[in-house]
């Protein structure tokens, strides 16, 4: 690989993030494929990609570019994290949890693993530990409105409506605006 290659790879997979960011999708997914021709080990690049795909609803294919990456930086919780998301929306739960767990091996620290990892539990029904990774979410983000508000799904479907209707109310405090909150904390309050 000689250096111009690496360079325009480079500016490739800059234009693919910039792309991102700005949801044109389709030039993203564009970009980072042309930055992988030219360098097909660049980690970065394949990340991008997977994003890009999953953005896309093209869940099986960002799947694989994540193992790509995640083949060349085995250590990424990013990539990790974004793996277990794909592996979730291609209805596999089981496989998404070790994900997060994996990523969570890397970045213990991140209140969106864990707030992800306890929507994921919500799904396979494992509420009591869905309420585990959301209190070590907002541990870390106590802020996080959406984390507050999913807590407050788990605690509803467990019958605590006490629990619920606090958890909905710290969800308001933080987004007064969120008429899911508002509406789940009356169901609290109903049944409570």
């Amino acid at each position: 690989m000689n250096l111009i290659q690496n360079l325009e790879a480079a500016w490739y997979y800059h234009l693919g993030s910039r792309l991102l960011e700005a949801n044109d999708r389709d030039g993203a997914l564009a970009n980072f494929n042309r930055a992988l021709k030219l360098q097909s080990d660049h980690y970065q690049a394949w990340f991008g990609r997977g994003m890009a795909l999953g953005n896309l609803e093209r869940h099986l294919e960002a799947l694989k570019s994540f193992d790509e990456a995640l083949a060349l930086q085995p250590n990424a919780s990013f990539g990790w994290h974004n793996r277990a998301i794909a592996l979730g929306k291609l209805g596999r739960p089981w496989e998404a949890l070790n994900s997060f767990d994996r990523a969570l091996e890397f970045n213990p620290c991140s209140a969106s693993i864990w707030h992800n990892r306890g929507l994921t539990l919500i799904d396979m029904g494992l509420f009591h530990k869905a309420v585990l990774s959301f209190d070590r979410s907002l541990s870390l983000e106590p802020e996080a409105a959406g984390a507050w508000y999913n807590r407050g799904n788990a605690l509803l479907e467990l019958k605590l409506y006490y629990q619920a209707l606090n958890s909905f109310d710290r969800a308001i405090e933080f987004n007064p605006d969120d008429a899911n909150a508002w509406y789940n904390r009356g169901l609290a309050v109903e049944t409570k």
